[in-house]
């Protein structure tokens, strides 16, 4: 397997393309954490894959939270040598229509979060 022994994080995993890409990783081998804050969605998708595969709730706009995340791979799993940073988020308005804040919170999860998580993880 391509994969053996290392360890993912896959932020926004819960579903669509990060629970894809969950799925292939571990059938490739890889221990994953599905990082996500749709714990309803992610805790089961986790058991489902088995016991190579761990749900942790995560704000990745969130720096305690991202840096979370990564301190439960490592103690998990022992190691960290993938990061896919899936989680991103629209606003329903036109760009015209969008508020303030609703732009910052796509800019908290879209840029901060890859960038938190990076950095936790590449340390």
């Amino acid at each position: 397997m391509k994969l053996d022994n290392k360890t993912a994080i896959i932020t926004g995993g819960a579903s669509g393309i990060g629970l894809e890409s969950a799925k292939l990783f571990i059938s490739e081998g890889a221990n994953v954490i599905i990082a996500d804050l749709n714990e309803s969605e992610g805790r089961p998708a986790a058991e489902a894959l088995g016991s190579r595969c761990r749900f942790v709730k995560t704000d990745v706009s969130d720096k305690s939270s991202a840096y979370f995340c990564v301190m439960e791979a490592l103690k998990r799993f022992g190691s960290l040598e993938i990061l896919v940073n899936n989680a991103g988020i629209t606003s329903d308005a036109s760009l015209h229509k969008m508020s303030s804040e609703q732009f910052e919170k796509v800019i908290d999860v879209n840029l901060k979060g890859v960038f938190f998580m990076t950095k936790y993880a590449a340390a």
